[in-house]
């Protein structure tokens, strides 16, 4: 339900650009909207690309057989907004037809016992949006980051022949020792976040879910775009930014993700309007301070100076952001052999990639560290001690 407008305010702002009726007190990218015609136009978009998952008439299927699909639930204003918009669809579809075109499953991978961030309002947040939301076909799972180590890449649990307790405890040690070789923010942030996009990967082939939904938004995927153009994995831009399956080695025959990315065409700052004006995600959104980036620059990396650039950009200049989305949507996935893929973050490794190993190892031995790793995984490495790569 959207609040009310102040009588005052509605005197002084221009009609709804939709209704034309109600005053439109939120300002658009082109137009003013008043509450209701900005929901519903925020709550359209995701919806449209959720279309393959619509309940068809036709379709004789139970809920228990629709397609599981996993939802990462990183707190932020996307995932919230994404998760309240599939929630609705889900009490729509099962209001309508008895059943659900899909199943989902909303994972929190906690890394506080890592980064040391927002551990506890992340968990009270996830639990409250479990008590909100929660029904037979939405599902909520938290799993702290360490657990990494008790997967295969292929998704099987690993068997430990150890206590449960010193099994958790030996993984906490390991991952704590793996980010202590990361030496500088730019690779430390790089690295972590490759390893958390690969958890959530296996996470989805673990429980079955043949899509992952991504909340990132516009200016998320405009972020992406420029930092790891910078960091050097222009090439590898289509399987990180536009909907499509996770690319496995062709020896992976039987395993199948897709990535689907359905708040794409909506700005971060739109997003962030949307959970203030909807009533079931009110004091839902976490504090400033746990999600905002450090003040130092010279603890910044690259992909923090990237969302302060995105952010600052999207209030005066949304259409560039949205061009730099829109172009690299255009780009074909290139094709990689066999033994052509990198084995920190799974994609495959394109031409620079040799060229920038030999550089970095100083000799092409087919010896050096960086020997099986893409070019930007290979300049992260650089700035590493010798790491073992858990998935």
């Amino acid at each position: 339900m959207a609040p009310e407008t102040d009588p005052a305010v509605a005197a002084e702002t221009p009609p709804c650009a939709r209704c034309k009726t109600a005053p439109g007190t939120i300002t658009g990218r082109n137009d003013h909207l008043c509450s209701a015609c900005f929901l519903t136009y925020v709550r359209s978009k995701p919806i449209k690309r959720m279309d393959p998952f619509r309940v068809r008439h036709s379709a004789a299927r139970s809920s228990d057989a629709a397609p599981r699909l996993l939802l990462p639930f990183s707190g932020g204003v996307s995932s919230l907004a994404l998760l309240e918009v599939l929630a609705g669809q889900m009490r729509s579809q099962k209001q309508r037809v008895n059943r659900t075109g899909y199943r989902l499953l909303v994972v929190l991978v906690d890394d506080s016992a890592i980064t040391g961030s927002g551990g506890d309002a992340r968990r009270k947040q996830f639990a409250e949006a479990e008590r909100r939301f929660a029904c037979e076909e939405l599902q909520f799972v938290a799993v702290p980051l360490q657990d990494v180590y008790a997967y295969t890449k292929e998704g099987a649990k690993r068997t430990e022949d150890i206590a449960l307790e010193a099994a958790a405890h030996i993984r906490k040690e390991r991952l704590e020792q793996l980010v202590k070789s990361f030496r500088t923010p730019t690779s430390s942030a790089d690295l972590l976040s490759i390893l958390l996009h690969r958890f959530i990967i296996t996470l989805a082939l673990h429980h079955g879910c043949k899509t992952i939904l991504f909340g990132h938004s516009t200016t998320r995927l405009a972020e992406i775009t420029l930092a790891e153009t910078s960091k050097g994995r222009g090439g590898s831009l289509p399987w990180m930014t536009n909907d499509g399956p996770v690319p496995f080695p062709p020896s992976a025959q039987n395993v199948a993700v897709d990535l689907l990315y359905p708040m794409r065409d909506i700005l971060r700052k739109e997003l962030s309007t949307y959970v203030r004006h909807t009533e079931a995600l009110l004091d839902l959104e976490l504090p400033a301070e746990i999600t905002s980036a450090p003040v130092s620059a010279k603890s910044q990396s690259i992909d923090a100076v990237v969302k302060q650039y995105f952010e600052s950009l999207e209030d005066s200049f949304p259409g560039i952001v949205a061009n730099v989305v829109k172009t690299v949507g255009k780009l074909n996935m290139p094709q990689a052999e066999e033994e052509g893929w990198c084995r920190i973050c799974g994609l495959p490794r394109d031409l620079i990639a040799e060229l920038d190993r030999v550089h970095l190892d100083g000799e092409d031995d087919g010896g050096g560290r960086t020997e099986d790793m893409c070019s930007g995984c290979a300049r992260s490495v650089e700035e590493t001690n010798e790491i073992e790569w858990p998935l």
